[in-house]
């Protein structure tokens, strides 16, 4: 009876059946393989888009140029790509190109303070130049320079149009290659003449001497002295009260002494 049951019990299992083993292995290997040239397409086409000669530059437009040649600043972008090495930017593609530095060469002249670089597709690129601007001119007698508010020496002022506000220190106070020994003078300067704004006075030049005195025109003649810079916000107050209170006192004053704020003290013109 058990024997009956076993053999009744065999003769009741499914059927094995047989895969294909050559349809198993396609099945596991066409996504890798779909993969694959689907990567390899891709590589061929990035290296014609890198090596595409239709996209290479050969234009370089410069914009925004006031103090620097903007030749000079073309001619610092062909040397920077002329001398690009790299698998991708040796071929002065204009998609990929070392933007970063590209401008970073450029930024080494100090009258630039920022770049930008854009691209005109398919060959031009676009350099976007952001030069310093001028706070005053800076001189000693012997050098003058453009000054920013920051204190930033960045131009020879010789041979320029730019109009601004002069500012005089000691004899010796600049190099020939724009190096400022007086970084104090020039501090109090530059202090004066943002202060001077603030109050509305239209100042053109302000003095300091070798003591650190500091003195600023206010109109025609009419100038006044600081004295050490010391409660200087303070002492240019006065000055524009004193101004508002007489606005016709450069008629009949030289200058204005403020020295000491709280007795200041007035030069009449004689006769």
């Amino acid at each position: 009876m058990a024997r009956t049951r076993a053999v009744a019990s065999r003769r009741r299992r499914k059927p094995i059946v047989r895969r294909n083993r050559r349809k198993l292995t396609l099945k596991r290997i066409w996504k890798p393989l779909l993969l694959i040239v689907a990567a390899v397409g891709i590589c061929i086409g990035f290296f014609y888009t890198v090596s595409n000669p239709s996209l290479r530059i050969s234009k370089v437009k410069v914009t925004g140029t006031n103090l620097v040649d903007p030749k000079e600043v073309e001619n610092d972008v062909w040397h920077m790509l002329n001398n690009e090495h790299g698998v991708i930017t040796k071929h002065r593609n204009i998609l990929f190109f070392p933007k970063r530095r590209i401008a970073a060469y450029i930024n080494r002249r100090p009258e630039i303070m920022s770049i930008s670089i854009g691209r005109v597709l398919p060959r031009t690129l676009i350099v976007n130049v952001a030069e310093r601007r001028a706070a005053a001119i800076v001189t000693d007698g012997g050098n003058s320079w453009l000054v920013d508010q920051q204190g930033t020496l960045f131009h020879r002022a010789s041979g320029t149009k730019v109009t601004a506000p002069l500012v005089i220190l000691p004899a010796d106070s600049i190099t020939t290659d724009g190096k400022c020994a007086a970084k104090k003078a020039m501090k109090d300067a530059l202090a004066c003449l943002q202060t001077c704004r603030e109050y509305k006075i239209d100042t053109t030049k302000i003095s300091v001497d070798r003591e650190g005195n500091v003195c600023f025109n206010i109109s025609g003649s009419l100038y006044a002295k600081l004295g050490q810079p010391i409660d200087m916000r303070a002492k240019i107050a006065k000055v524009a009260r004193m101004l508002k209170r007489e606005p016709d006192i450069g008629e009949r004053v030289i200058y204005i002494d403020v020295s000491c704020v709280e007795f200041p003290v007035v030069k009449p013109k004689s006769g």
